[in-house]
């Protein structure tokens, strides 16, 4: 989260302080997540320039580069409500970032399955 303190979750910026609520780029991440979570380009759907776009990468929870079932068996094991700041896993595993891991983070991994290329 940028420019704040990861200890205080009153420092946190509003959603819509970190940007619009859309996928302006395609790589399946909304903006402001681009933004205040993952310090991504929101305009630019591979922002790093390797061969992966952001949205894989995010979802390669492994770090594998390759988005598959292992990576929601690891968001599985982890289902369930987190207080900010939350465990380094959790945190990481809560791919939409709304203290809540659930099947909405299931489905967006589901959403990126395949490999890096």
């Amino acid at each position: 989260m940028i420019g704040t303190n990861p200890n205080n979750v009153n420092s946190r910026p509003t959603n819509a302080q970190c940007g619009v609520s859309t996928d302006v780029d395609g790589d399946r991440l909304v903006a402001f997540r681009e933004v205040c979570f993952y310090n991504t380009d929101p305009n630019n759907v591979n922002t790093d320039g390797d061969a992966c776009n952001d949205g894989r990468e995010v979802a390669s929870i492994n770090g594998d580069t390759a988005v598959n079932v292992i990576d929601q068996q690891q968001i599985a094991s982890e289902v369930g409500v987190y207080t900010l700041p939350g465990s380094p896993v959790k945190v990481n595993f809560d791919i939409t970032k709304d203290g809540n891991i659930n099947i909405g983070d299931l489905q967006l991994v589901a959403a990126l399955f395949g490999p890096c290329s």
